[in-house]
């Protein structure tokens, strides 16, 4: 490559150690990618930056990162478009604040640099002006192969055989892994496991966020950063390579946010950056995963694209990006239609100009496929019922073991299944083992809470699943957005100079979410319900005695070196009282709650007693609980009631449901109305004392439910430090409680011999 002194060249960061490469003589220049360019040419940001954003919009990082990517588009003017006048106001509140970083000196450098743009197959039109202004050239690989293949298979899977055969035989000749490159598809992790089956080296990264070292940062994250550095260093031999990289990118992390002393308050953007962290894994010979976009390719590349389809590739771009297609004319920016046209282009002149490419594409597998449309450019004849060698003995292992499954289930004889079979009969075909093997794991220290050890007594393979795996994949529907809506406000509504107005839209406001029509009529119903709550528990606290409240009270216990427990409790009334402090558990309900205590001898059904526990060990001194309950806020509609208005209905199902202490002494500083309770549900007195349906505990059989939380949460502990996670639903009174709503059914493959069927009890008589 001829390159001049004083130039700047701008080349992908992928491209840059091959440009390196080609340049053969000592001259002054600097390199750069574009996104850097633009970053130091307009300006740049921080950590400083985009924590502003979270903080002050109340948006989640990724939506700070759109806001900032889009601000290099707008100029400092009023526009006639909403959104584009918001990232003008987002600009200038980060200008005065001086968080945006303006680089003069790097555009006063410009004025005598020759720029050389090399390797960017597509450049957006704005940025693309600004070169052109600057006296940019625009150097490009001018060679053309016209060489490329197509094969047409059936499946998917097919594809992959070929791919792996065609690896087999390039390695036969001497080609080295380096060499091999894979455009990214959607076909990726498959391909990765037949890599693996095959022992075949390709880029491997680890994602850091699962680590233990990872789950050690976020499980101390109350503490200080030495605390935590100190406890990582403790715990992690730092001397094995993988490790000491992870440490080394949790340091450079913490160092970041140097600015933060408290590094709970960025729990969700530490999160949020170690969930984007990865390490790689190198090789002296692997094959690469590549885009074909922005990059180059020399003669003794052999490159192969599967999912050549319609649909698949190329991925067509939607007009989903924040500046829309209909504004981004305001702002000399590419519409989508425009991006996806010059993309098709570019494809077409990049497959022609890479001297050996191997194209394939599937005809049906859960629907009918066709050949990509950039084919009608290629014009390539397509090789058909092409015959992939017998060697590939795993996958044709695979390959036999679906063939059976057809001829089993629908009886669908298919030609290959005798070939197939001759050389494979050894197949373990419809032969498994569902049975929990003990994994190898050392844990130093949990993290335990009401749902995690609900999910362990329910079945431990499930807390395996959702709480070591980590496979729960949370998806926010409306109705949980509502509950933590209902739940926000109720946490404010009782404090000096509530807005409920204020409040309320201050929540959806940072949501940053568009509603559809059906939720905003939905929203509008349920904020007059709300208002209704907030008026019917100002009634009830006409009632109560107890002067002092804690919302949103969260409690950690630490039980020993090794295990902590934690949790939430919506609301804590207590009042100071002598020596003693008299104290009442309230816990909000967006659903139909379960009031049964009777299955806690199992550790399950214990969110009422956890809560009990967690109040034990407050800050509260000397407690005295009065009652625990819960009040249902959400699914509280009424079914019609003669003598009875629609508002008396409405109040009475609000209505606290629970068990208080049988002491009519303490029961009165709570409810002064008990003996016929306006606010606690069933309950109510004679003078003979309560009556049979009063839901009432002895202050001895409350202490019992408090020890008995304490034992079940030393007996999970010790059961997860020690890696017992075996597949034991649970069965009471012939009804599988454990498994109903379970969503790891189709991973565990539960028999029958594993259910553990539980003596049902009726009365407490545990606590008797």
């Amino acid at each position: 490559m001829n390159i001049n002194n004083n130039t700047l060249l701008i080349v992908p960061n992928i491209l840059k150690n091959k440009v390196l490469k080609r340049i053969d003589k000592l001259i002054n220049f600097k390199i750069m990618s574009l996104e850097e360019f633009i970053r130091s040419y307009y300006f740049d940001y921080d950590s400083k930056t985009i924590y502003y954003l979270i903080k002050n919009h109340h948006i989640k990082y990724d939506n700070a990162l759109i806001y900032l990517n889009n601000l290099y588009f707008i100029e400092d003017k009023d526009y006639d478009n909403k959104k584009l006048n918001k990232l003008v106001s987002i600009k200038k509140e980060l200008d005065n604040n001086k968080l945006l970083k303006y680089n003069e000196l790097f555009k006063q450098s410009l004025k005598n640099k020759e720029i050389v743009v090399y390797g960017y197959d597509y450049i957006d039109k704005k940025y693309k002006t600004v070169l052109d202004e600057l006296g940019a050239k625009y150097l490009s690989e001018d060679i053309t192969y016209n060489n490329p293949k197509l094969y047409e298979f059936k499946t998917s899977k097919d594809e992959i055989d070929f791919l792996l055969s065609k690896i087999i035989e390039l390695k036969e000749q001497g080609i080295s892994l380096n060499n091999i490159k894979i455009v990214k598809n959607e076909y990726m992790e498959s391909i990765k496991k037949v890599f693996d089956i095959y022992d075949i080296n390709y880029e491997k990264s680890i994602n850091i966020y699962s680590t233990n070292i990872v789950h050690t940062l976020l499980e101390n994250i109350s503490g200080t950063k030495e605390e935590i550095i100190n406890k990582i260093q403790e715990l992690y031999d730092l001397d094995a390579e993988l490790n000491f990289k992870i440490y080394s990118k949790i340091v450079n992390l913490i160092n970041k946010y140097a600015f933060i002393d408290n590094l709970d308050e960025i729990k969700d953007i530490l999160e949020y950056e170690l969930k984007h962290s990865e390490i790689k894994i190198d090789y002296e010979e692997q094959i690469e995963f590549v885009d074909l976009e922005n990059n180059l390719f020399s003669k003794d590349d052999y490159v192969f694209l599967l999912g050549f389809n319609i649909g698949i590739y190329p991925n067509i771009k939607k007009d989903e990006d924040y500046i829309t297609d209909n504004i981004k004319s305001l702002l000399n920016m590419n519409t989508t239609l425009e991006e996806n046209s010059m993309i098709s282009n570019i494809l077409v002149n990049k497959i022609n100009s890479i001297k050996n490419i191997v194209l394939t594409y599937k005809t049906k597998e859960d629907r009918e496929y066709y050949v990509s449309t950039l084919n009608e450019k290629l014009g390539i004849e397509p090789i058909k019922d092409y015959e992939i060698p017998y060697y590939i003995n795993l996958s044709n292992k695979l390959k036999l073991a679906s063939k059976l499954d057809l001829l089993s289930k629908y009886k669908y004889l298919d030609k290959d299944i005798d070939v197939l079979y001759s050389n494979y009969k050894d197949i373990p075909y419809n032969t498994y083992d569902n049975a929990y093997t003990k994994i190898d794991r050392n844990v130093d220290n949990i993290l335990l809470s009401y749902s995690s050890m609900d999910n362990y007594y329910k079945c431990p393979f499930k807390y395996y699943v959702e709480n070591v795996l980590k496979l729960n994949i949370y998806e926010e529907r409306f109705v949980n957005i509502i509950g933590n809506l209902f739940h926000y406000v109720l946490s404010k509504a009782f404090s000096d100079n509530f807005d409920y107005d204020k409040c309320y839209k201050e929540y959806l406001d940072t949501l940053n979410k568009e509603f559809s029509n059906k939720e905003k009529v939905f929203l509008t119903k349920l904020k007059e319900d709300l208002k209704l709550i907030i008026d019917t528990i100002n009634k009830q606290l006409t009632h109560i005695s107890l002067d002092k409240s804690l919302y949103e009270e969260e409690i950690w216990v630490n039980k020993n070196s090794k295990v902590k427990f934690k949790g939430f409790i919506d609301k804590l009334m207590y009042k100071e009282d002598n020596d003693r402090t008299l104290v009442a558990i309230i816990d909000y309900k967006t659903g139909n709650p379960n009031l049964n205590l009777n299955n806690i001898i199992y550790g399950l059904d214990m969110q009422l007693p956890v809560y009990l526990y967690l109040t034990k060990n407050s800050k509260l001194k000397n407690v005295e609980i009065v009652g625990f309950y819960l009040q249902k806020i959400l699914n509280n509609e009424i079914n019609i009631e003669k003598n009875k208005t629609y508002l008396e209905q409405k109040e009475d199902n609000l209505k606290l449901q629970g068990y208080s202490v049988d002491n009519v002494e303490l029961l009165e500083q709570f409810d002064d109305s008990y003996s016929d309770s306006k606010i606690i549900k069933s309950m109510k007195t004679s003078n003979k004392g309560f009556y049979a349906y009063s839901k009432v505990l002895t202050k001895d059989q409350i202490d019992k439910i408090i020890t008995l939380v304490d034992e079940k949460i030393d007996e999970a502990s010790s059961n997860i430090l020690n890696n017992k996670f075996d597949i034991e639903p649970k069965s009471i009174n012939g009804k599988n409680i454990s498994c109903e709503y379970c969503k790891y059914k189709d991973i565990c493959y539960m028999k029958k011999e594993d259910i553990v069927y539980l003596k049902e009890y009726k009365n407490l008589e545990f606590l008797k």
